[in-house]
């Protein structure tokens, strides 16, 4: 099975912290789904310090956000297969 990787332009939302999507590009597909920011991180191919990021369940995307402003940055989505 076969999942999106997708690279998510955001912009600050209306309350404080607060990201909506703008839109979103694919940039990949994978078979496995992160479990961990390592994990996700090694999916991408970036070599950054895993510290400074975490993954939410958005409940349709696992979604790699900056913890320092709350924006996300990439998704692999799982409830869209192809």
């Amino acid at each position: 099975m076969k999942h999106q990787v997708l690279q998510i332009d955001a912009w600050a939302g209306c309350d404080e912290g607060s990201w909506e999507w703008n839109n979103w590009y694919k940039i990949a597909k994978t078979d496995t789904i992160p479990d961990t920011v390592e994990q996700f991180l090694a999916l991408l191919g970036a070599d950054a310090d895993a510290s400074k990021f975490e993954i939410e369940d958005d409940g349709h995307n696992i979604v790699l956000i900056h913890i320092e402003d709350r924006e996300p940055l990439f998704a692999v989505e799982y409830g869209n297969t192809i």
